[in-house]
């Protein structure tokens, strides 16, 4: 018998702490790569001035107890800042004293703000090698939300071996949705959803809670996707000649004398339309036996709910209830009792 087509060896293949050794094994070999990487190819990031930098550039540049030009105050406060965060290599060095040098003592003070200098970083969070880093913590982010997912069915004594393939696709559907997230963040960011900065740490967090949870990352494109794609205006269009239906349902006082502890929650109510019976629509009661069913067609319905509780069946019903469009119903207590047995 051949290996693929040997069962047992399949059944081996499936069991949770096979599983769970293998993601393991996977984000070992996966982690390596990255530090081994990270470790020959220098990162970048962006710092901004601290504080404490900000205080002690603004008295550099307003320090009126000597009789020094504009341009000495200038320049005193870019060597500063370069002697504070060290510029990752010369290009950066020189790239800063160019834009900055140049100012006048109170467009500098204006830009303080927002002044950043690229310095060494392990990580890659300038250029190109950014999105990179964006795939990597993505990567990162599913093979955690792996592992606590195969940890907690192993747990609860509920592994799927048929949910596997749904795992292991977010390995190539996450980076890929991240990435494209990362791409239009200032969409986001317009839609007040979402606000990071794309050149930051923050971007390696972004990065890896969407890996973790690519089921909300999948919603996140969806926001965007209605920025990009507005579809109808709040539903309004397809809302037009419907109502919203709701009520409650309860159990008459003779039920409750009997059935004090009895429970309204869960109740199945039916929505039967007149004219086509083949089609109802289901809905479940809450806590307290609340039901809503969303916009309906006008029409003529039969409103049907019953449970069945020990020794008989309760019901109740309401039959033709006529529903206009654009005007909301709600229906009185739909009131429990027993169904009287037949003889």
């Amino acid at each position: 018998m051949s290996e693929q087509n040997n069962p047992a060896k399949e059944d081996y293949l499936q069991k949770p702490w096979v599983i769970l050794s293998g993601v393991i094994a996977v984000l070992v070999i996966f982690a390596a790569v990255y530090c081994i990487w990270h470790s020959s190819v220098k990162g970048s990031v962006n710092v901004k001035l601290s504080d404490v930098d900000k205080s002690t550039v603004t008295f550099l540049l307003t320090d009126t107890s000597k009789t020094t030009s504009d341009s000495i105050k200038v320049l005193k406060a870019v060597n500063y800042i370069l002697s504070s965060i060290p510029p990752a290599d010369s290009t950066a060095s020189r790239k800063f004293k160019n834009e900055y040098s140049a100012l006048t003592v109170n467009a500098f003070i204006n830009s303080i703000p927002t002044i950043a200098v690229t310095t060494h970083s392990f990580f890659w969070l300038e250029g190109d090698r950014k999105y990179l880093e964006v795939i990597f913590w993505a990567v990162f982010g599913v093979l955690a939300s792996l592992l606590f997912v195969a940890s907690e069915c192993m747990r609860k004594n509920e592994f799927k071996p048929e949910e596997l393939p749904v795992y292991w696709a977010k390995l190539f559907y996450a980076p890929l949705i991240t990435l494209i997230i990362v791409f239009s963040y200032k969409i986001i960011t317009s839609s007040g959803e979402v606000k990071f900065d794309n050149t930051s740490i923050e971007i390696i967090i972004f990065s890896f809670v969407l890996g973790f949870f690519s089921g909300r990352a999948i919603e996140l494109l969806n926001k965007i996707k209605d920025v990009i794609l507005p579809g109808k205006a709040g539903g309004k269009e397809e809302a037009e000649g419907k109502t919203i239906l709701a009520g409650t349902v309860d159990f008459s006082d003779d039920v409750k004398k009997l059935l004090p502890d009895i429970d309204r929650a869960k109740l199945k109510v039916v929505l039967t339309p007149v004219t086509d019976r083949e089609h109802p629509v289901e809905k479940e009661t809450d806590s307290d036996g609340v039901f809503f069913f969303p916009p309906v067609n006008e029409g003529v319905y039969d409103v049907d709910v019953s449970k069945k509780i020990n020794d008989g069946v309760y019901s109740a019903s309401i039959k033709n209830k006529k529903i206009t469009k654009d005007k909301p119903v709600v229906l009185a207590s739909l009131l429990l009792q027993k169904e009287k047995e037949e003889t």
